[in-house]
């Protein structure tokens, strides 16, 4: 998804703003955490 607009939170960290979506979705805190940190690493962050 490419967001048109800033569409980051400012005051969170790169995992916990990869992590928002699952959050809202209703993910355990852990697998959202693991596939957060999936994802970053796919992406080299």
């Amino acid at each position: 998804m490419v967001f048109q607009s800033f569409a980051l939170m400012p005051h969170m960290t790169v995992l916990d703003n990869t992590a928002f979506g699952m959050e809202l979705a209703g993910i355990a805190a852990q697998e959202r955490r693991e596939k957060a940190l999936d994802a970053l690493r796919q992406v080299g962050a």
